[in-house]
């Protein structure tokens, strides 16, 4: 802030200064005091202890000009720091308060969008549930009939099916949850995630024990190279470092793995990429795209990418939004939409079924195999119901 005080001593010490003289903090400070009990003049005298000399102070314009400027710069940035300060915590203070309101607003909207969404897309939406419902009892089913057995015959394909086919049902109905609130693209990007699902519990399940295994032992690779990463970071991230003896056994359960599943020095080395596991004498390096066809689906590859915009930086992101579809203009979609559900609640169907189908061939009975027809029918029926509530959105 600007003090005329200061601005009188800073002009009284240059001309002190430019007549031979260094002012002292005492002197200083006696200067102040005569300062303040000092009328206004243009002229004054100046008793400093220590100086014997008359020294005749002129305040002309241009040096009042001078350091007026140069202390109006110089409490800028402070002022300016201190305006942001003042209305960040009025902005904060506000918006806290208004909160309450605020949310109950949109509350209010989210749900009556819900409503619009279950007018349109409700039968297939619930059809879909029934499925998961489904897949998820029948997946129990089997495996309360066959982990025992499993265990004891170390059955590692039935241990990465039945694990797989889990985690398929809970994407399944995150996905759900995402379609009955509108956000289809966050929805298809969930599928993405159960897509890969599918494909490796297809390919694993192909072939055979060795393989499963392997896949189920890259667990610690993958453990150890996050752990890593987590090591390299924890300073930036303000976390603690992982214990020095942690990151030992860490190495030596991985060093102890490689020994146990490599087939050779070359597969050694590549079993520690993110697919590794998959290596093989005929394949080294395989990569997503081998895993997908070799297990037959390679031609969800379009479907596949398409889902990745969804999750990347890419700029193919702002033209293939399933909640845009049927809007020529450049809209910004920062909410949910009625739009584009067929694609992820259809691809879902199909998914959750082909993992349930491969989960219950593991017990071939009558009731089984009923049950998979069961299945494929119903995901039939959802992709129907799904393509019938989608011409009412484009209409």
């Amino acid at each position: 802030m600007f003090n005329p005080l200061e601005w009188q001593i800073r002009i009284i010490t240059d001309q002190v200064e430019k007549a031979g003289y260094l002012l002292t903090e005492s002197q200083l400070q006696h200067l102040r005091v005569q300062l303040s009990e000092q009328e206004n003049s243009d002229n004054f005298d100046i008793d400093i202890p220590g100086i014997d000399d008359d020294i005749i102070i002129n305040f002309s314009q241009e040096e009042e000009l001078e350091i007026i400027v140069q202390q109006i710069e110089n409490s800028i940035p402070s002022l300016l720091n201190e305006s942001v300060d003042i209305a960040s915590e009025e902005l904060t203070s506000s918006l806290k308060k208004d909160a309450p309101r605020m949310l109950k607003q949109h509350k209010r909207i989210e749900l009556n969008f819900q409503k619009k969404i279950a007018s349109i897309w409700g039968k297939s939406l619930d059809l879909l549930e029934t499925l998961l419902v489904i897949a998820v009892e029948a997946g129990d089913n089997i495996n309360d009939c066959l982990r025992d057995e499993a265990s004891k015959n170390q059955d590692y394909v039935f241990d990465v099916v039945a694990r797989l086919h889990a985690r398929s049902c809970q994407i399944g109905y995150e996905i759900l949850t995402l379609l009955r609130a509108g956000y289809a693209d966050g929805a298809h990007a969930r599928w993405r995630s159960l897509h890969e699902l599918i494909v490796v519990a297809y390919y694993i399940s192909d072939q055979g024990q060795e393989t499963a295994k392997r896949y189920l032992l890259h667990e610690v690779v993958d453990r150890n190279k996050a752990t890593k990463m987590y090591q390299e970071h924890f300073l930036a991230l303000g976390v603690l470092p992982v214990d020095e003896k942690e990151l030992e056994d860490l190495k030596q359960s991985e060093k102890d793995v490689i020994t146990e599943v490599a087939f050779d020095d070359n597969d050694a080395k590549f079993y520690k990429k993110e697919y590794g596991w998959a290596s093989s004498e005929e394949h080294r390096d395989p990569k997503f795209v081998d895993i997908a066809k070799k297990s037959g689906f390679l031609h969800m590859s379009p479907y596949y990418k398409w889902a990745s915009h969804n999750i990347h930086a890419g700029p193919m992101r702002f033209h293939t939004s399933l909640g845009l579809l049927g809007i020529e203009d450049d809209v910004l979609s920062t909410g949910p939409s009625t739009q584009g559900l067929t694609i992820p609640g259809h691809s879902t169907a199909v998914a959750i079924m082909q993992i349930t189908t491969l989960f219950l061939n593991f017990e071939n009975t009558v009731d089984n195999v009923a049950l998979c027809k069961v299945l494929d029918t119903f995901s039939e029926d959802i992709g129907k119901l799904f393509i019938e509530a989608e011409k009412l959105t484009l209409n």
